[in-house]
């Protein structure tokens, strides 16, 4: 991560927590442009890597639109609002749409791989939007590593859920690690070089995540925004409608839901 001053610690949990989710509850909404690279295994194990334009907008507390045009214009859509998440990659050789309650559990299996590296509620908190529930019923471990405030979600077995890195300067989330089944680390998001989208708040312009999958390979999506597109988003009814609801997957060969057992069911064609 990047060189940053120290500074003193919070002092409980409690105050950390409070501090992170007053930033974020400040934060406007967000237009962005940038250039993003995925690094990820095909169907025949080959490791491809792609560069594509990314464009993002935000609708706080949980709309988000991210379009990258991987080979063609939005070929990856995806997008969260405050009950569902959707991921539509519209490439030949995946040609699938994901879908599933916000906030729900996702699987490590193989086929929900894609979603795992494109998680659109990662990309929403790689981009400074999170909060931290400080009614978690397995509650937090808290720890100062300078210049980091460590807070730790722990699940109902008292096992890390997720890692959250805040600089203790100025409450921004800096590294967020999410862990797996079995306390196995599956997700790594780091964020970087913020800059300032209002006098008082920045965003991270440099984003990298990495999501080891199921055969303990690395899989990354980095994104470099330009400081220059960034401004404050005020979505019009219009645009809260067409950015900010799961669109209808018409004519896509796999169409896969999120069922309760955190695993992707697909559905058959017609239904």
């Amino acid at each position: 991560m990047e060189a940053l001053s120290p500074c003193s610690g919070k002092p409980t949990v409690t105050v950390a927590i409070e501090d992170l989710n007053a930033r974020t509850a400040k934060m406007p909404g967000l237009k962005a442009s940038g250039q993003g690279i995925i690094e990820f295994y095909d169907e025949d194990g080959k490791l491809r890597r792609e560069p594509f334009p990314v464009i993002i907008r935000t609708m706080p507390p949980q709309g988000l639109y991210f379009q990258g045009n991987v080979i063609v214009p939005k070929s990856v859509i995806l997008g969260t609002n405050a009950q569902e998440f959707w991921l539509w990659i519209k490439l030949k050789e995946v040609d699938s749409f994901w879908s599933g309650p916000f906030g729900g559990c996702v699987s490590g299996a193989s086929e929900a791989s894609p979603v795992m590296l494109l998680s659109p509620a990662s990309i929403l908190e790689s981009l400074s939007y999170v909060k931290l529930d400080s009614q978690n019923p397995g509650g937090y471990a808290f720890r100062h590593k300078s210049p980091y405030d460590v807070v730790t979600m722990l699940d109902a077995q008292g096992l890390p859920a997720r890692n959250v890195y805040i600089y203790s300067c100025d409450s921004t989330p800096r590294k967020i690690e999410y862990f797996g089944p079995g306390n196995k680390l599956m997700l790594t998001t780091r964020l970087s070089n913020y800059a300032m989208v209002t006098p008082e708040l920045a965003v991270p312009t440099r984003i990298e995540m990495t999501f080891i999958d199921e055969k303990d390979r690395s899989q990354k999506l980095s994104i470099a925004l330009n400081k220059d597109t960034l401004e404050v988003f005020r979505a019009t009814p219009r645009q809260a409608t067409g950015l900010f609801t799961k669109p209808d997957p018409v004519g896509t060969r796999h169409i896969f839901r999120l069922g309760d057992n955190c695993k992707f069911e697909e559905i058959p064609a017609g239904q």
